[in-house]
């Protein structure tokens, strides 16, 4: 009996070190349930959107690729240090300067924009569709309905039919954003907002990434130049916006960190940020928290313009969230999200048949079934100053929070792109030995980056779980940090 439970252990402690493996493996046993319960065919049409034998075996073959990638990494049979076998530094010797990663950065950020503006559309379109992005024109064509809503004098609220123009969409912002009509802003105006956007973000960057390490240099620059930000910039989406204004709060944190001006400021560029698209709201939970840890050093008014700002942007947008609600985006074409993953595992077509409860029981079993590897992966973060747990808790926060309530469109990604910076950069600038949170992250998010987005979909929210995740083991850790605290503050 003793032998049977040993074993029993044994094996139960072996599966949760290989997390991303025994989700697939889950996945496996719905589709065989669901395949005796209905046809083949309509199985594989749900899962790669057509009834394909080269798609179904690209998606075979891509969970194939992500189960041994996971099963010998853990098993150290793939050597993951790449330093090790090849001196970057020497093999990049003379790319490796201030003057090329600008040029570099600059290139990755703006070619698809000079592209579109100079008229090669023919280039642009087939680039774009070696991702399997199709273009739309005119060009950015989000921001270009967005800024056609507002000027529209017949959209008032959210649901409203955006009558000017000729996409058809429904207004999905916060109202407040129509207060900008009498400024009479119109799409004309689409192609100086992107430039300067654009613009802006490429000095980020560089500044951001001037002195990190070469090959992590290489690795968030390859990422500037794959699908999620092809897409995004090509649409012009507001969540361009919105990462422009995080990577301005981790460059004041990076600079600034001591400075009651720069958290105020940072809490300021999140509420706008929400005033754009909703779920930027969570990064303010983050400075409320850093600006209560360090009242002393920063005052109780520093603490109470945060909140202030906090609440204001949230009483703004709330009457907007019920009717959100009833317009929010439910179709699985090249989408990401918690509830995506259900109807793709149950054959739903959208995920209007998902509920709340099954969102918050799926989450709280993949959090099983990753507690082992993450929860080790993460103890690092128990050894970083509070100025750095904060930068991790704003972008994972603000990169799951979405990931979590709703459906979310590929480009999204991109908020993921401030988190692996601010990964690597502590990797690279710390004594910290980062190697065990990279390796369980780094491939399933690059793979996910470059897998098209309608075949490969579960493969895709599967391989995200890990990165989505440490904002939930982050908050835990930090929980268990303040109780500690106290335990000791009281003891």
């Amino acid at each position: 009996m003793s032998l049977a439970k040993n074993m029993l252990r044994f094996a139960r402690n072996r599966i949760l070190e290989i997390p991303l493996t025994l989700s697939f493996l889950i996945l496996l046993i719905i589709l065989l349930y669901r395949s005796r319960r209905s046809e083949l065919n309509s199985v594989v049409v749900n899962a790669v959107g057509e009834d394909s034998v080269y798609k179904t075996i690209a998606l075979a073959t891509a969970i194939f690729l992500v189960i041994f990638w996971e099963i010998f990494y853990s098993n150290n049979l793939i050597p993951f240090g790449l330093k090790k076998r090849i001196t970057w530094k020497s093999f990049f010797v003379r790319l490796d300067n201030s003057i090329v990663r600008c040029c570099v950065i600059t290139i990755s950020i703006n070619y698809l924009f000079l592209l579109n503006v100079l008229e090669y559309r023919e280039l642009a379109t087939k680039l774009l569709s070696f991702f399997g992005i199709l273009a739309l024109y005119p060009i950015f064509a989000d921001l270009r309905t967005t800024l056609l809503g507002i000027s529209c004098f017949e959209i008032n609220r959210i649901g409203d039919y955006i009558s000017c123009g000729n996409r058809g969409n429904n207004w999905t912002y916060p109202s407040i954003l129509l207060n900008l009509r009498g400024l009479d802003i119109n799409q004309d105006a689409v192609i100086p907002i992107m430039f300067a956007t654009l613009i802006s973000i490429t000095l980020i960057v560089f500044i951001l990434t001037r002195h990190i390490d070469l090959s992590h240099f290489v690795v968030l620059i390859s990422l500037l130049n794959l699908s999620p930000f092809l897409i995004v910039t090509e649409r012009g989406n507001l969540d361009l916006f919105i990462l422009g204004s995080i990577l301005v709060v981790i460059l004041l944190f990076n600079n600034y960190s001591t400075s009651k001006w720069m958290l105020i400021l940072c809490a300021l560029l999140i509420s706008l940020a929400t005033l754009l698209k909703f779920y930027p709201l969570i990064g303010i939970v983050p400075l409320v928290y850093l600006a209560l840890r360090k009242v002393k050093r920063f005052g109780r008014s520093t603490l109470m313009i945060v909140m202030t700002l906090g609440l204001v942007v949230f009483l703004i947008v709330l009457p907007d969230l019920s009717l959100l609600g009833k317009n929010k985006v439910t179709d699985l074409s090249g989408s990401i999200g918690l509830k995506n993953l259900i109807a793709l595992a149950l054959g739903h077509e959208s995920t209007k048949r998902v509920d709340a409860v099954s969102s918050l029981l799926l989450l709280v079993l993949i959090i099983f079934i990753f507690y082992k590897k993450l929860w080790a992966d993460t103890a690092f973060y128990s050894d970083l100053n509070i100025n750095n747990r904060t930068e991790l808790l704003l972008t994972s926060l603000i990169a799951t929070a979405p990931w979590v309530v709703t459906t979310n469109y590929y480009y999204r990604l991109i908020l993921l792109w401030p988190l692996m910076y601010c990964l690597l950069k502590l990797a690279g600038q710390t004594s910290l030995d980062l190697t065990a949170i990279t390796r369980t992250i780094l491939f399933p998010t690059i793979l996910s980056y470059i897998l098209v987005f309608r075949t490969f979909a579960i493969v895709q929210n599967i391989s995200l779980i890990p990165i989505y995740l440490l904002a939930v083991f982050f908050v835990a850790r930090e929980l268990v940090e303040i109780k500690a605290h106290l335990k000791f503050r009281y003891s």
